[in-house]
């Protein structure tokens, strides 16, 4: 059993004995995220597998390295070589009402707009710490990552080369989507920082001593280090396409993600591998309130990767997504 695992079962048996009922205390909750954030450093830097738990959709939203909510139901799991994947659905819908998205929203956009190039943050927003829903609780403070922007598709395809063994990228999608950028990290919606529990703290004290709903500050700069590679499309409509891919660099990765209910499901073939479609109308970090995508994985010589094709515009067709991801056999 991994260190991930003996967190969560033995945080899990705490909360039940306190709670009698499947929700974390939130006593428990907090301490036993400190616990995590502690350990997930050394977690993600050290030769063994890795465990990352999403919240949201499947694409990183949250990460929660071993976190099991209680009430949870499996809804699919699929496992290829050096990587295994777990979709559950919540007990509970991940809502939030408009306003205080809306508000969510414009706090992130206005804090990228001070950080350069490279550069993270920490955020703390006492809206989602003091949600009635755990699910949005835990998503209380997080991080994001402000990345260096290609524009070049001739630069693009050097980085992409350098850092993985895929050639066929294409420059054109299905549905007149061209390229526009790409970079180093994961997409707009991904938060992959980790928050030291120090750094909780503060922010959350902060946010009590001033009245500030919102709380922030640049994080250290071994916060993230971008593994993943993201081109981004978009057509006339200015509607986007994002394809990251994820190297897997571990003997063992499981990729565990967590969604709403309501979330919508398929399975396709892509390339003889199994690609896993997800579509969510309840995703507050989009201005649309919308994120669908489309996941598998794919071998290419000796390296392995996880790939995402996905995009908040409704009016894309999941029949893009998927024509998308042939493009990239």
């Amino acid at each position: 059993m991994s260190i991930e695992e003996k967190l969560t079962n033995e945080f899990a048996r705490k909360s039940q004995q306190l709670n009698g009922t499947g929700e974390m205390d939130p006593k428990v909750m907090g301490a036993y995220r400190k616990s995590v954030m502690k350990g997930r450093k050394s977690l993600l830097r050290g030769s063994f597998g890795t465990t990352r738990w999403t919240i949201g959709i499947v694409i990183a939203v949250v990460l929660l390295s071993g976190f099991a909510y209680g009430g949870s139901k499996l809804l699919m799991e699929d496992k290829f070589g050096q990587w295994s994947f777990q979709l559950r659905t919540s007990s509970e819908e991940i809502t939030l009402d408009d306003t205080t998205a809306k508000e969510v929203r414009e706090s992130i956009a206005e804090i990228r707009a001070h950080l350069q190039p490279g550069e993270s943050a920490y955020i703390y927003s006492a809206a989602l710490a003091e949600s009635p829903q755990s699910f949005i609780r835990i998503m209380g403070t997080f991080g994001i990552y402000q990345p260096v922007e290609i524009n070049d598709w001739e630069r693009a395809m050097e980085m992409l080369k350098a850092k993985t063994s895929i050639v066929n990228m294409p420059r054109e999608l299905p549905d007149q989507f061209v390229f526009q950028s790409a970079h180093q990290g994961g997409f707009q919606y991904d938060i992959p920082v980790i928050v030291p529990p120090d750094m909780v703290d503060k922010l959350q004290k902060e946010s009590e001593d001033t009245g500030k709903q919102v709380t922030w500050m640049r994080a250290l700069k071994d916060s993230h280090i971008p593994g993943d590679i993201t081109f981004i499309y978009s057509n006339a409509l200015n509607e986007q396409i994002t394809i990251t891919i994820r190297p897997i660099t571990s003997d063992r990765t499981t990729q565990k993600m967590i969604a709403p209910k309501s979330v919508q499901y398929e399975t396709f073939k892509v390339n003889g591998m199994n690609a896993h479609y997800t579509s969510n109308s309840q995703f507050f970090l989009s201005n649309s309130n919308y994120f669908q995508n489309l996941m598998w994985t794919q071998v290419n010589g000796k390296a392995q990767y996880v790939i995402n094709a996905g995009s908040d515009s409704p009016k894309v067709k999941k029949e893009t997504l998927v024509q998308t991801a042939k493009l990239l056999e």
